[in-house]
């Protein structure tokens, strides 16, 4: 996650996270579309324990500097959102048992990088 991120001073803050590598780390560095992850040696846990596509994890990162981070790891110890890059503010969420990812768009910027996100995809 870019430290340009809206949100993401104030979240470390909050987690008493020095720096968004750190915060990576924390997070194991899953994410929803590798197939990759950091597990230490000394830990007893699996990829089948961890995963976001067969596990739950909350979804309440916030989208702006003004959202509430607090239980960001509350009910699940990892978050999808650690991993994402770009400076729109986005996050991973879970409904019904399916995967989204829900961009915003960046203050002033009149929405067109997030258009031109849609008319490429």
């Amino acid at each position: 996650m870019p430290a340009s991120r809206p949100g993401i001073r104030q979240l470390l803050s909050e987690r008493h996270i020095a720096s968004v590598h750190q915060f990576l780390l924390e997070n194991l560095a899953l994410n929803v579309t590798d197939c990759y992850w950091i597990c230490p040696q000394s830990w007893n846990i699996s990829w089948d324990s961890v995963s976001f596509h067969k596990n739950e994890f909350k979804d309440d990162l916030p989208f702006n500097s003004t959202g509430n981070s607090s239980d960001i790891f509350a009910g699940s110890s990892y978050n999808p959102s650690a991993s994402l890059g770009g400076d729109l503010d986005k996050r991973w969420i879970k409904k019904k048992g399916r995967m989204f990812l829900v961009k915003g768009n960046m203050p002033c910027n009149s929405f067109q990088q997030s258009l031109n996100e849609v008319f490429a995809s």
